[in-house]
């Protein structure tokens, strides 16, 4: 299984790439905003406050004050888990915005097309490949992944939706020219599949958002998803009509190959801001949210772009600025330089795009995959070590083995481990792995004392989850006093008091675990001492001591042994017990009451340990 980012993190499906309810359990699935192409810096003719003056030649500013569009007035990178991404809003993350391409400018909207459209029209068997003039059919326009493309504006921007119609369909059936020539460099055939109408234009339907709504990337996602635009079948590619950006989209981070790819399952929004209206920036957007560049690819930038120009999505981007290398450098308009990064119909057996996920697969393009019926199956997983399904462990120290089997009718994405910390009341993360055998080790030490509910819970590449459990009971291990001696007086008034404490446990004594005994005088005075145990189980204090008087020695506030002496010294009297750590027992009937029931589960008995 390759990188779902271990990612399996569905942090921005909420916003900005909608899941399905099989993705809802996935954890770890990251998604990301990701923004247009590179070129001269732009700047606006209005004042900025001192948090946006570094990301002003972008036009996009993170200020409330600002009369553009903004990232959002929220932490920009406490939240989002790569060092690349910014905070846009709840559980939305961006890279963060680009400055505008050659020939436009923040502040600058693009005027209308003037040409109309050609009335020759393709079909999917006979595909006309006529820039800015055809569109391709695909069966009725409606049914199955497309792409809708809608022209988004707040309540207080005037309408140009009649002024623009024309433009915004000759420019989505010019973005589809791009994703059709890329195709064909490859030998094969690919359309984006729109919305279309009865003759086969693409649809573009006009939104209102609220005053608003056009103020920020995330205002305008949540007020889009809140009227219902959050279909999986359906990728939007929005032209916004406001300014302060160029283009900015959502992606699955899911490398994986075939039509289970998340890519192929999660809504997403393209949207390209007034001044960078046109084919170009679309088609960049759009396909960030059909799943190019994923950061295994092997030109990858490290911000979801590539580095082997020229190429519709490759320029030098935060946070690392790589190095470009100039492969191709007549293939400004296209997709893919050398076709081995994201987009190829005509894979090399073993390559990259034939073990990972290839866009030209694409269910929402024409010539892509069939999606099979949704994956509502869960895995299955079965606990092998250290013991079965629901079952108890003893352990007192050392290494412990995890270890389950776990099956899927198409495939394991991944197994994590964690286990309830019932001293904190947190779960503890253990270990994700995403190929058998599916297991790990973790110290008996870190555990917590008495019992540990150990989790493993297995997903699969649609989402679905099964788990199960075991319990590890950390038994106390018996200390005593091996021992105590009193030495020679080293004056007269003292003697040196030597104190064996030994940890033992199944008859052997344990290595290396620290001891804190408490040594207590005859005038009430503590002091403690730590040491650790040898081979032998054995751990050694020495102190000195008084002519005479009564000296306790304590592990935990519990008393193990008193010596009792004189000017001259007398016989040791002492007495070994056994520590159980009789408060956390206590801890877990606080949580549990009178009934013994978890407080996560509430169906789960806590067992009695043989």
């Amino acid at each position: 299984m390759r990188n779902i980012s271990a990612s399996l993190t569905l942090g921005l499906l909420a916003l900005i790439v909608f899941a399905t309810p099989a993705f809802a359990g996935r954890t770890s699935m990251r998604a990301s905003v990701a923004a247009a192409v590179p070129a001269s810096a732009v700047t606006t003719n209005h004042t900025h406050s001192a948090s946006e003056t570094d990301h002003i030649h972008t036009g996009v500013e993170y200020s409330a004050t600002s009369q553009h569009q903004r990232l959002a007035d929220t932490d920009k990178a406490s939240t989002c888990d790569v060092a690349a991404l910014k905070r846009v809003a709840d559980d939305l993350c961006t890279h963060g915005p680009d400055p505008w391409p050659n020939g436009y400018a923040n502040g600058q909207r693009v005027t209308p097309v003037q040409q109309s459209m050609a009335a020759s029209l393709g079909t999917v068997d006979t595909p006309t490949v006529l820039s800015g003039s055809a569109g391709v059919c695909d069966a009725d326009g409606t049914t199955g992944p497309r792409v809708q493309v809608l022209y988004v504006r707040a309540a207080d921007v005037s309408s140009r939706y009649a002024e623009y119609l024309v433009s915004f369909q000759t420019w989505a059936i010019e973005m589809d020219d791009i994703f059709a020539q890329s195709a064909a460099e490859t030998g094969g055939m690919r359309h984006v599949r729109f919305v279309h109408d009865a003759v086969c234009q693409p649809v573009v339907g006009e939104v209102i958002l609220s005053p608003t709504g056009d103020d920020t990337i995330g205002n305008t996602a949540e007020e889009l998803s809140a009227l219902g635009y959050t279909a999986t079948d359906r990728k939007y590619v929005l032209f916004v009509d406001t300014d302060g950006f160029c283009g900015v989209s959502g992606m699955v981070e899911d490398d994986q190959p075939g039509p289970y790819n998340a890519n192929n399952w999660t809504s997403g929004f393209a949207q390209v801001s007034n001044s960078c209206w046109g084919s170009w920036v679309a088609a960049h957007e759009l396909m960030h949210t059909l799943g190019g560049v994923q950061s295994s690819a092997p030109h990858a930038s490290g911000g979801l772009h590539c580095i082997d120009t020229i190429d519709v999505m490759c320029y030098s981007d935060d946070p690392f600025y790589p190095e470009m290398q100039l492969l191709c450098p007549d293939h400004w308009n296209r997709f893919d330089c050398n076709h081995d990064d994201y987009y190829s119909t005509n894979v090399a057996p073993g390559s990259y795009l034939d073990t990972h996920w290839n866009t030209a697969d694409s269910a929402f393009l024409i010539g892509g995959v069939t999606l099979p019926p949704p994956d509502t199956s869960p895995p299955t997983i079965s606990w092998t070590q250290p013991i079965g399904n629901q079952q108890v462990h003893p352990v007192t120290n050392g290494p412990v083995s995890l270890e389950v089997t776990a099956t899927d009718d198409i495939a394991v994405a991944q197994v994590s481990f964690s286990r309830w910390d019932a001293l904190s009341e947190l779960w503890v993360d253990l270990a994700t792995v995403t190929t058998s055998p599916y297991g790990t080790t973790i110290e008996a030490a870190t555990l917590d004392p008495d019992w540990n509910y150990i989790s493993a819970s297995a997903a699969d590449r649609a989402g679905n989850t099964a788990g199960d459990y075991i319990w590890v009971l950390r038994q106390q291990p018996v200390l005593s006093v091996g021992s105590m001696t009193l030495g020679s007086a080293a004056s007269t008034t003292g003697y040196t008091l030597t104190s064996e404490i030994a940890v033992i446990s199944a008859g052997a004594g344990i290595l290396g675990t620290s001891v804190v005994a408490q040594w207590t005088d005859s005038d009430g005075g503590i002091i403690e001492q730590t040491a650790l145990t040898d081979a032998s189980g054995v751990a050694t204090f020495t102190h000195s001591v008084g002519a005479t008087g009564t000296y306790s020695i304590a592990v935990t506030d519990t008393v193990l042994a008193a010596y009792t002496y004189d000017a001259v010294g007398n016989t040791i009297s002492s007495t070994s017990i056994t520590l159980d750590a009789p408060w956390f027992n206590k801890h877990w009937r606080s949580w549990w009451g009178d009934t013994g029931q978890q407080p996560w589960a509430g169906s789960l008995s806590r067992p009695t340990a043989s």
